[in-house]
Parts: structure tokens; C-alpha cells; sequence
């Protein structure tokens, strides 16, 4: 049986699951201490053993009494992770924090292209040598896009994570970079 990637999980079924039940939606709290716990997991796997780091990133199941399953354990316990379930909660809460956060800045990218390209459009329409059909052309395209007014950004009732959370996950950013990055044919590095 194939395990579902993490990427699989926040991509496709987090948005149904916070659509339909509401209330998991509401228990997404990121705290300093998870992200904490959780990079500290990582830096203490990481460190032995990159592939079981991958493997607790991707869900992948670690056989139970094996060196990499106590490898595994003993990171989670020394983190304060009272179980592999908690540790779990912990990677999608952070995952989620971390796609609102991607998210959040794609659409404040695209608001400040479309602010430059509006921007551009007033500058070459007050050359007085735009004329005729140019000008037109010119003049039509920047109605059209002040007329669409709005701004490419989230709907904060789409947003799980709140700006307390949200905080913590930018102050946390670069270490947390790394683990965000696993899978993605990047080298594995230490906090």
C-alpha cells in the first residue's frame, strides 16, 4: 500500500477537511514550543541519520525496534513529544502555518506586480508622445485593471493558522526552511 506524501495531505485533503468540519479548523494552534519541539526533532535526526529524517517528514511507516524506529522515538521523547501521534499533529499544523504563509506571499507578490504594472501604465500615458490607437490601447488596459480593484490576496476566513501563530512561524523561518525543503532534492543541513 502506498503511503500518501505530506505534500499530498496539505494540498488536497487539509482544504476539504477544514471546509466540511469547522471546528478542526479551530484546532490549529501553532505555538512557539510545537515549532521548538518539532525543529528539535529534526536537528537530532538530522544529525544521525538524514534518511530517517526524510522518512518522518514524507509519514513514511518506520518498522517498530529497529535503530532507526529508536532513533526516531528517542528524538520525539527528547523534544517532549509524548507519542509519534503528537509529533504528527505538530508536522501538519507547522506544514499548514507554512502553506498559509506561501500563500499569503504569493498574493502579496502579485498585488505588488500588478501595483508596478499599473504604475507603469500611468508613467507611458503621461508621454505626450503615446498617441492615437497606442494610447488607446494603453488607456484600456489600465481601466482594466483598476476596475478589477481587488486585491489578489487570501480570504483571511481561508486562513487555519492566527497571526500569533503566524508570527511565530516568520521568526522561525529560516530554521524551519531545511525541513520545509525535504524531499525537494535539496541537501539536508543542521539548524
Amino acid at each position: 500500500m502506498k503511503v500518501l506524501s505530506v505534500p499530498f495531505l496539505f494540498g488536497f485533503l487539509l482544504p476539504l477537511f477544514s471546509c466540511s468540519l469547522p471546528a478542526f479548523a479551530q484546532d490549529l494552534k501553532l505555538t512557539e514550543d510545537m515549532i521548538t519541539r518539532y525543529l528539535a526533532v529534526y536537528d537530532q535526526v538530522i544529525a544521525s541519520s538524514p534518511k530517517t529524517a526524510e522518512r518522518l517528514f514524507h509519514n513514511e511507516p518506520i518498522e517498530p525496534g529497529t535503530p532507526e524506529s529508536a532513533l526516531a522515538e528517542g528524538a520525539l521523547k527528547k523534544a517532549g513529544f509524548t507519542n509519534l501521534q503528537e509529533f504528527i499533529a505538530a508536522d501538519i499544523t507547522i506544514g499548514t502555518a507554512w502553506l498559509q504563509l506561501s500563500a499569503q506571499e504569493m498574493a502579496e507578490k502579485a498585488d505588488s506586480k500588478k501595483q508596478e504594472a499599473v504604475e507603469t501604465l500611468e508613467n507611458a500615458l503621461q508621454d505626450p508622445q503615446i498617441k492615437g490607437p497606442q494610447r488607446a490601447e494603453l488607456e484600456q488596459a489600465l481601466e482594466r485593471m483598476q476596475s478589477e480593484g481587488q486585491s489578489a490576496g487570501i480570504a483571511s476566513d481561508a486562513d487555519l493558522i492566527d497571526s500569533t501563530g503566524m508570527g511565530f512561524l516568520r521568526a522561525y523561518r529560516e530554521k524551519l526552511q531545511p525541513v520545509m525543503n525535504m524531499g525537494s532534492g535539496g541537501e539536508f543541513r543542521e539548524f
